[in-house]
């Protein structure tokens, strides 16, 4: 929304160099939001895939098959 209405400003003010620079700015704001959570999910799932990996015959064979009731999502 905030885009947008930078955008409108730019349309009707054109020679107010400031309205493009402050698309400029919050474009690359959004970028490094971006960034960031992509390198949160990216250690995210290597937790996740490390956590399996190492414990894979747990996962794939309980200790007691009576006990399935404490396998909860």
């Amino acid at each position: 929304m905030a885009r947008a209405k930078l955008c409108t400003k730019v349309l009707k003010y054109p020679h107010v160099s400031d309205y493009s620079e402050a698309i400029r700015e919050l474009d690359e704001k959004e970028w490094i939001h971006i960034k960031i959570t992509h390198v949160d999910m990216r250690n995210n799932y290597s937790m996740i895939y490390d956590l399996l990996c190492k414990n894979w015959e747990k996962v794939v064979k309980p200790k007691s098959e009576n006990n399935h009731y404490r396998m909860t999502f």
